[in-house]
């Protein structure tokens, strides 16, 4: 049993609630190894495997509410809340994100997810149990060691952060509408 110790006034005090404080249910590597990631944003365990939280009441909450959502929120507060190492969930790489949001999933959930699709040619319904573990293993990051190279020039690339990915889904949401909005003037 896990048992938090306290110090009040030089004194030992155990918490009688400790052992129902949220525990890890699952440990990940991320695919980029922590590689991107700005001084102070990640700290890296020695093993290299953070741990991941269930999420919580507030949690299941921060991720129904549309506007946080939108400006992505909604996504910091969750991953901040459940991998407590990353002190900055904007700074995460886009390669690291899907791993890290399905380690949430299966924290909270369990390692099974079931799937209903249909068949676009006989509108067949089937359902499916995928199990996340094997996602979460075949999830690589891109070579981002080697240069692209052009005549005399070498380009190196580097992934986008959860905050740029972000942003560019927010602006091309905005540009939709326009269109829309357009379409719709043309039509009248």
């Amino acid at each position: 049993m896990l048992v938090s110790m306290t110090y009040i006034y030089g004194e030992k005090m155990t918490n009688p609630l400790s052992q129902y404080f949220r525990q890890p249910a699952i440990y990940i590597r991320l695919p980029s190894g922590g590689e991107f990631y700005p001084g102070g944003t990640l700290d890296m365990p020695p093993n290299h495997e953070l741990p991941v939280l269930p999420m919580t009441a507030i949690d299941e909450i921060t991720y129904r509410t549309p506007d946080a959502l939108f400006n992505g929120t909604a996504v910091v507060n969750v991953i901040q809340s459940c991998v407590p190492n990353i002190k900055d969930a904007w700074v995460v790489p886009s390669t690291d994100l899907d791993t890290i949001l399905v380690g949430i999933r299966i924290a909270t959930y369990g390692h099974n997810m079931d799937v209903n699709c249909q068949c676009p040619k006989c509108s067949n319904e089937d359902a499916f149990t995928i199990d996340l573990r094997s996602s979460i293993d075949a999830m690589k990051p891109a070579d981002y060691k080697t240069p692209m190279k052009h005549r005399d020039m070498e380009i190196y690339f580097q992934p986008m952060t959860y905050k740029m990915l972000n942003q560019n889904n927010q602006l091309q949401f905005e540009e939709q509408k326009v269109l829309q909005s357009l379409a719709n003037v043309d039509s009248n």
